[in-house]
C-alpha cells in the first residue's frame, strides 16, 4: 500500500464518499488519495471491473471522480483544496463492492456486443433499455455551469511541452526576437526530462510560460488568410480559467512521448502504474508500496526501481514481460504469476510497476499537418533535425520524433527549430519514415484473467483477435468494430498497443494512427460555450508568466 514519507505542509480536508482524506494544499488529488490508501476510484465502463489511477498524466480513465456534483473529472490534473467533495462513479454499491460487478463473471472473455441477444425481438428490445440505462460515464453535473469567456492571444511562436526540448527551443526563439508562449500541461516545466534525471534549461529571456496549459486542438482556415497570405491557424488550450484562443505565426510541438502498459491477464487492475506514474508519486513524497513487482524496462523503470529501492521498499525484477503469467488480487493487485523452472510461482506485492514499449503524444502534431507513422512499436512524428515537418508552420521536437533521448542531438534540434520558427517561416516541408524496429509482440501465456487493450471501453485481446479473425483486420476497421480508442482518452493509451497487438493476431502493420479529433483531450461544456464568432472576447492583456 502506498505511504506518504512527507509531513504535510499545508493540509486540507477532501471528503471522499462521505470520508474525510488529507491532502497536501494544490497536490494532484489522485495522488492524495494514494497516499490515503485509497487505490480504487471508480469502476469500469462495460464489466464494472475496479479502477484506479494508472498513469497519473491523464492518459487513461482511471482517477476519473464526480468533483463538487461535476462528473468525469480527471483526478490526476485536479489540485487539491480544501473541502472538495468526491464521488465513485459507475457504481450500484460501493467502490469495492459493485454489484454490477456480477457482469465481468458473466462474460469471461469479452462481449460480442455485435451479435448479443440479437435473434429474438423482445429480449434484443428488453437489453437496449437496459444498455441505455448503464451507458456512459458519470451521471449529468448538479447544476448547469456559465459559459467560461475565452481568451484570445496573439504570438508568434507557441511551444507545447515544458520539457528540455521545449524549453530550449522557447528560449531560442525568444532570443531572436519572437513573442514565444510555452503551453506546460502539467503544473511544473520537466516533464519526461525531469523523471529521467536530464538537465532542464532555464525559461529565459522572457518566455510566456502557462502551466496547467492543456492544448486541445489546432485548426487552420483557408478562406481566412493571415498577413502573410497563409491560412489563419488558431490553437485551443485550457487551463483552470477556460479556454485559450491562440493566433500563432508557427507551432513547435515538443509533447515528448508515452509509456505502453502491460500485455498481461489483470493488466487493468488498481495498483498497477506506469514508471512514469511512481516516478511521479516519488517526487511528490509518496511510495507506491512495500512490496513493488516492476515488469518490463526503460530508463524510467530503471529510475524507478532504484529510487524506490533507495526508500526501502522491496522490489522484485525487472521482469521480462514474457514471463509474466498474469496480475492477480481483488480489487488490487496483490500478486504477479511468473513462469520459473518449476512452471509457474507466485510473487505477494503490493503494486506493480510497468515499463512498456513507448510512443511519441503525435496527437497535435498529426492536427498540425505533420506527417505521423507507425514504426512496429509506436507512433512518431516525421522531422528531420532542424524540427522541420511535412507543413511548412509546424516543427516538431524531442522525444515525440523518436529522437530525443535526453541527449544533446534533442538540444541541437530544439535550437535549430527555435531558429528557424523565428527568423523564417519558408521552410522546406519535410517528411519522413521512422525506421522499422524489429520487435515481435509476445502475446500473453496465461489465461487467468481478461487482457485489456483499451481501458475506457474495456476492450480485451479476445476481442481484438475476433475482430481481425472476422474480417476487420487493419487499425481503422478494428477500432470501429470493437471500439478501442472511442473512449475518455480517446486512444492515448491504446492505439499503439493494439497497432503492435493487431499485427500479432493476424491484422495488418498500421501505418498511421486513426484521425485525432478535436479537442483531443476532454474539456468542460462551459468553456466551449464560451467560444465566439467575433472578436469581443480578445484579453491580450492576459500576460501569463514571463521568466
Amino acid at each position: 500500500m502506498a505511504r506518504r514519507v512527507l509531513q504535510l505542509a499545508s493540509p486540507v480536508t477532501l471528503q471522499v464518499d462521505g470520508e474525510a482524506v488529507l491532502a497536501e494544499r494544490g497536490e494532484p488529488v489522485a495522488v492524495a488519495l494514494l497516499a490515503a490508501g485509497r487505490s480504487v476510484f471508480g469502476r469500469s465502463v462495460k464489466y464494472h471491473r475496479p479502477r484506479g489511477a494508472a498513469c497519473l498524466r491523464g492518459r487513461c480513465d482511471g482517477c476519473l471522480m464526480r468533483v463538487d456534483g461535476v462528473p468525469n473529472v480527471m483526478t490526476c490534473r485536479l489540485p487539491a483544496r480544501e473541502e472538495m467533495v468526491l464521488e465513485t462513479q459507475n457504481v450500484m454499491g460501493t467502490a469495492r463492492a459493485d454489484l454490477l460487478s456480477v457482469t465481468d463473471w458473466f462474460f469471461p472473455e469479452g462481449m460480442d456486443h455485435h451479435h448479443m441477444f440479437t435473434r429474438f425481438a423482445p429480449i434484443n428490445r428488453l437489453m437496449q433499455k437496459v444498455a441505455r440505462r448503464v451507458a456512459g460515464v458519470g451521471r449529468l453535473p448538479d447544476a448547469i455551469e456559465a459559459p467560461v469567456a475565452a481568451r484570445t492571444l496573439e504570438r508568434d511562436i507557441v511551444v507545447v511541452g515544458g520539457g528540455r526540448s521545449g524549453v530550449q527551443a522557447a528560449n531560442t526563439a525568444a532570443k531572436h526576437g519572437a513573442r514565444v508562449l510555452l503551453l506546460e500541461e502539467e503544473l511544473s516545466l520537466g516533464g519526461t526530462s525531469k523523471k529521467a534525471g536530464e538537465p532542464l534549461p532555464r525559461p529565459g529571456p522572457p518566455v510566456d510560460v502557462r502551466l496547467g496549459a492543456t492544448a486541445l486542438a489546432v485548426h487552420d482556415d483557408p478562406t481566412q488568410p493571415d498577413a502573410d497570405g497563409r491560412p489563419s491557424r488558431t490553437l485551443l488550450a485550457a487551463d483552470e480559467h477556460g479556454l485559450l484562443r491562440i493566433i500563432p505565426r508557427a507551432l513547435v510541438v515538443a509533447t515528448g512521448s508515452a509509456e505502453g502498459g502491460a500485455v498481461t491477464p489483470g493488466n487493468d487492475r488498481p495498483g498497477v502504474f506506469t514508471a512514469r506514474a511512481v516516478l511521479t508519486l516519488l517526487e511528490l513524497g509518496v511510495i507506491v508500496g512495500e512490496q513493488v513487482v516492476a515488469i518490463g524496462g526503460g530508463p524510467l523503470l530503471t529510475r524507478a526501481v532504484a529510487w524506490l529501492r533507495s526508500q526501502d521498499s522491496t522490489v522484485v525484477g525487472p521482469i521480462a514481460p514474457a514471463r509474466v503469467l498474469g496480475i492477480g488480487g481483488r480489487p488490487t493487485a496483490s500478486y504477479v504469476r511468473v513462469k520459473d523452472e518449476r512452471g509457474s510461482s507466485k510473487i505477494e506485492c503490493d503494486a506493480v510497476l510497468v515499463g512498456g514499449p513507448s510512443t511519441g503524444v503525435y496527437e497535435l502534431a498529426g492536427q498540425a499537418g505533420a506527417q505521423v507513422r507507425f514504426d512496429g512499436r509506436g507512433f512518431w512524428v516525421g522531422a528531420d533535425d532542424d524540427g522541420r515537418t511535412a507543413h511548412p508552420r509546424t516543427f516538431a521536437i524531442g522525444r515525440c520524433t523518436g529522437r530525443g533521448r535526453g541527449g544533446e542531438g534533442s538540444l541541437e534540434q530544439a535550437t535549430a527549430a527555435g531558429i528557424a520558427a523565428a527568423t523564417g517561416l519558408d521552410q522546406v516541408p519535410h517528411e519522413a519514415a521512422p525506421t522499422p524496429v524489429r520487435d515481435p509482440v509476445v502475446l500473453p501465456g496465461g489465461k487467468s484473467d481478461k487482457v485489456f487493450v483499451c481501458r475506457c471501453e474495456d476492450v480485451t485481446l479476445h476481442e481484438l483477435e475476433q475482430a481481425s479473425a472476422r474480417g476487420h483486420r487493419d487499425l481503422e476497421a478494428a477500432k470501429r468494430y470493437t471500439g478501442f480508442g472511442t473512449g475518455w482518452c480517446q486512444g492515448k493509451q491504446c492505439v499503439a498497443a493494439c497497432a503492435r497487438l493487431l499485427a500479432a493476431v493476424g491484422g495488418e502493420c498500421a501505418s498511421e494512427p486513426i484521425t485525432p479529433r478535436p479537442p483531443f483531450h476532454p474539456v468542460r461544456l462551459a468553456y466551449l460555450a464560451g467560444l465566439s464568432d467575433g472578436e469581443e472576447d480578445s484579453d491580450d492583456t492576459d500576460a501569463g508568466h514571463p521568466v
